[in-house]
């Protein structure tokens, strides 16, 4: 009988040798991205880039970043940084600015939480501010229900007003009229 030409390899073997071929193709690709002028050097544009995104204002910071896919949740941010508030203030901000420029996605009328990493401790702890129930709502009061009750008993108590109030209170720097007042602007003067 004749040995067939697919001889049984050990799987480590095999597995080594795949893992091998990957990682050398890894090491084959260059990539020649360019780098802008006058920006680190670890900040790295797409191919089709030339120059300086377009969303960059030239303003740097040493002791934060803000990144937020609306502009005007940045620039909130941003802001408040300036101001000499910390990333509590910053979160907080970006948080009602986004409120006011995409009610659908973000705002007053829900809940959320926030985790919460003190860099001078090193503690790490949540605030959670979903919302509740009303204050009259039992455990069973909709089990056997078979139409749905449309009054506001329904209704979760939103918990973000709370919940980024004592985020600021506790941990941020500013005042909550400070951190809010980014938003007001927007609400304000309006924004396009």
């Amino acid at each position: 009988m004749s040995q067939s030409p697919f001889t049984p390899r050990r799987p480590s073997r095999v597995l080594f040798a795949v893992l091998l071929a990957f990682g050398a193709t890894g090491c084959a690709h260059t990539d020649e991205r360019d780098v802008t002028p006058g920006v680190s050097s670890s900040v790295v544009l797409p191919p089709q880039a030339k120059g300086k995104p377009a969303a960059w204002s030239g303003r740097a910071y040493r002791q934060g970043v803000v990144a937020v896919a609306n502009p005007f949740g940045a620039e909130a941010g941003a802001a408040i940084l300036e101001r000499g508030g910390n990333a509590i203030d910053a979160a907080v901000a970006i948080a009602y600015a986004l409120n006011v420029v995409e009610p659908q996605s973000a705002g007053i009328g829900g809940g959320g939480f926030m985790m919460i990493h003190l860099a001078r401790t090193g503690e790490t702890f949540t605030i959670d501010s979903r919302e509740k129930a009303p204050a009259g709502a039992t455990r069973d009061m909709f089990v056997g229900v078979t139409r749905p009750d449309l009054n506001g008993i329904a209704v979760g108590v939103p918990g973000m007003v709370r919940g980024t109030e004592l985020a600021v209170q506790n941990y941020g720097r500013l005042s909550l009229a400070q951190v809010l007042r980014p938003a007001i602007g927007l609400a304000d003067k309006g924004f396009a």
